[in-house]
């Protein structure tokens, strides 16, 4: 995982866990089972912008649609 910020997966992701009351990803050990994104069998360190398009129906099956939403429109943003 680079050292800078997280990408906007990692986000979605660990909000994700967050609203579920769960531990988040970003704090668990980086190659741990428990760290494996299972919808996308993916380390949570090795997720890109480009997991975003498996992200999305996850968190809609999971209605957390609002992410999406929010994802979305960081997303438009840095495009323009």
């Amino acid at each position: 995982m680079p050292d800078s910020a997280f990408n906007l997966a990692q986000v979605l992701w660990d909000e994700r866990a967050a609203l579920e009351g769960q531990q988040l990803p970003s704090a668990l050990p980086a190659n741990g089972e428990n760290s494996r994104i299972a919808p996308l069998d993916k380390f949570f360190a090795a997720l890109t912008r480009d997991d975003l398009a498996a992200t999305y129906p996850q968190l809609n099956a999971d209605n957390r649609w609002a992410l999406c939403l929010q994802a979305v429109e960081s997303e438009a943003r840095r495009l323009h």
